[in-house]
């Protein structure tokens, strides 16, 4: 993938966020354009029509699993969007022992869930960026 990529932060705000804005940053730093709500929704718009056409837009959605968002029906419900539409998808564990919603159970995923390693982890997530003959998530 290049930098040019659209990347869709999909998330759970009450602990997802951190990390959201964390990589948010280092993928915009190296010219990456990235989606993530609280940067793209004004006030006032259509929250459910803007993030949909975020998604629509994308090359790629990353699945930030926590606890929080598996429990989310609007994250789940953004993952099966990417996955109707044939968008790249990639899994990033937030926390340790986190469970995974059933359409992403088989998918590897980009360990995240150790925040004194985020380098190596950030590193991860550049070499699984890199690798377009990744398969995507179709059914």
């Amino acid at each position: 993938m290049t930098s040019s990529s659209r990347i869709f932060i999909s998330y759970a705000r009450k602990d997802g966020r951190d990390l959201a804005l964390r990589l948010q940053k280092s993928l915009s730093d190296l010219r990456y354009d990235v989606w993530l709500d609280t940067n793209e929704i004004e006030g006032g718009a259509s929250w459910t029509k803007e993030i949909e056409e975020g998604i629509n837009n994308c090359d790629i959605l990353l699945a930030l699993l926590s606890k929080k968002s598996y429990e989310s029906e609007i994250c789940r419900s953004e993952h099966l969007r990417a996955i109707r539409l044939g968008k790249r998808i990639i899994p990033i564990l937030v926390q340790p022992k986190t469970d995974r919603p059933i359409y992403l159970e088989g998918a590897n995923y980009v360990n995240f869930a150790k925040p004194t390693v985020y380098s190596d982890a950030f590193t991860a997530l550049m070499q699984t960026l890199s690798n377009d003959t990744a398969p995507k998530i179709v059914y």
